[in-house]
């Protein structure tokens, strides 16, 4: 038993032209899910509406959807579509096909897919009354076109039913089990388009942003500040550290994408994220979020229990943050001021030292500095909605004058903060040469005017550290200072 791979210039056998061809909705020519995406606009919009959500999931899943499809405000028309399955489904058409758009998506949905879709001739889908998925569905259709008197073009589990009572069974995006399982109803199923698993791989590792587990990095400064060498049992608890503060910040990247994924839709840069894109679907982001979570809590947890409160600290802020922080203008940059900050608090757990309140002062006006760059690049990047408010955020394009000012006094307020280190007394006894620390400053001024510079004339990454890490200017002034600091010492 094979299963065959459909080339999309192929067309279909002429005795398939009389038997109507029924399409899912969502994981099949939507790259994402209708259903649930319309969820987390509820609650991510409207947090006080879960009490009537949860008073619809008791009167059936039905009743759900109806309420979603009511109160969400989703546009379908920016919902990433498979290429593959709409190239192929315009070929059926051109076979004198009738074709069917079946989802178990409420009947608000259906009516605008065709409204956006003429291809389709009829649309099928869950109504107050009844939840057309699986079973529901396939016997719908069964009794609609009689048994294998239509073709059936799906992705997932739920549709096996369906798959049993057709004719021809088509599937694009299945998972492996589903593949094996759909393979013993239908030797002869037929593939639209080609999935790579090594693709899925791929989607998979960019939705973790494994990229940015270089920010982690903080946790190592506390300990080139402690004046001791760095020993084997300090390097293991370093990168366990690292290891748990990656992988919670991960969990915390793939819920910021969940809740955002309407306004990342409209951004330049983040609709090519994989979420977004459709490339890695709700459903998997979570179970994914929920796998790396833990992994993070297990981590910590064989950790200085100090360690693990302030992992546990910043995923809790951090999840506010995604679902309703990030939205109270200035708020939200001092949060991630400090997110960068309890990084640095955490290293300073695992090496035992205590910070002191010069470190940290420095620390929150540095990186709130940072957090401002990120703001005023994402204002010059992202559009406004219909209420003049940048899209995802409080800000209006004027506030930048006002937050660029913000930034740049924050900046300078680190280098305050440091030359009233240098110039305090008890510092000659941490330091043999600390006349040495000057030369820190015309460094730290450079790099952060260049900051700056570059902000205001659109250049900048729109997260400043992973700027700094690709910057080759920023890796000499990190040279320079750590070699002011070394000779200090």
């Amino acid at each position: 038993m094979t299963l065959q791979k459909l080339s999309l210039s192929s067309a279909s056998p002429a005795r398939d032209a009389d038997r109507p061809l029924v399409v899912d909705l969502d994981g099949t020519l939507f790259k994402a899910d209708s259903g649930l995406e319309s969820l987390l606009h509820c609650l991510t919009k409207t947090p006080s509406f879960l009490l009537s959500l949860l008073k619809a999931l008791i009167r059936g899943r039905h009743h759900l959807k109806a309420v979603l499809a009511t109160h969400s405000q989703i546009d379908l028309k920016k919902i990433p579509i498979s290429k593959e399955v709409l190239q192929f489904i315009e070929n059926q058409k051109r076979t004198g096909r009738k074709l069917i758009i079946a989802t178990g998506a409420n009947e608000r949905f259906a009516n605008e897919i065709l409204r956006m879709y003429p291809i389709f001739d009829e649309g099928i889908s869950s109504n107050s009354q009844v939840n057309l998925v699986g079973s529901s569905k396939g016997a719908y259709l069964e009794k609609r076109f009689g048994k294998r008197g239509f073709d059936y073009l799906g992705d997932a589990w739920a549709d096996l039913n369906v798959w049993s009572r057709c004719s021809t069974a088509y599937y694009t995006n299945t998972d492996f089990v589903t593949r094996i399982a759909l393979r013993f109803l239908h030797p002869h199923s037929v593939e639209v388009g080609k999935q790579s698993y090594q693709t899925s791989a791929t989607a998979f590792v960019k939705a973790l942003r494994v990229s940015q587990w270089a920010k982690n990095s903080l946790i190592i400064f506390p300990f080139m500040l402690a004046h001791r060498p760095l020993e084997a049992q300090s390097l293991a608890l370093l990168l366990l550290g690292w290891l748990s503060f990656s992988l919670a910040a991960s969990a915390v990247y793939l819920i910021n994408d969940l809740s955002d994924i309407e306004h990342d839709r409209l951004h330049p840069v983040k609709c090519k994220r994989p979420i977004v894109a459709g490339d890695v679907s709700v459903s998997h982001a979570l179970v994914l979020a929920l796998l790396t979570g833990m992994a993070a809590a297990f981590i910590a947890w064989h950790l200085p229990a100090a360690f693990a409160f302030t992992v546990a600290c910043y995923f809790v802020l951090a999840v506010a943050y995604s679902f309703y922080l990030k939205r109270v203008v200035v708020l939200d940059v001092i949060v991630l001021a400090i997110f960068y900050t309890l990084r640095i608090v955490a290293g300073g757990v695992l090496a035992d030292v205590a910070l002191s309140h010069w470190f940290v002062v420095f620390s929150v006006f540095f990186f709130l500095s940072l957090a401002l760059a990120k703001r005023c690049a994402e204002i010059l990047n992202l559009k406004e909605d219909h209420s003049g408010l940048v899209k995802g955020r409080g800000y209006r394009p004027s506030d930048y004058q006002q937050l660029s000012q913000f930034g740049t006094t924050s900046g300078f307020m680190a280098l305050l903060v440091y030359c009233l280190y240098i110039a305090n007394p008890d510092v000659s006894s941490l330091y043999s040469k600390p006349s040495w620390l000057w030369f820190g400053f015309p460094i730290l001024l450079f790099w952060i005017c260049r900051v700056w510079l570059l902000t205001s004339k659109g250049l900048m990454h729109e997260d400043p550290v992973v700027f700094a890490f690709k910057d080759p200017h920023s890796y000499l002034a990190a040279i320079l200072l750590i070699a002011v600091i070394y000779v200090a010492i």
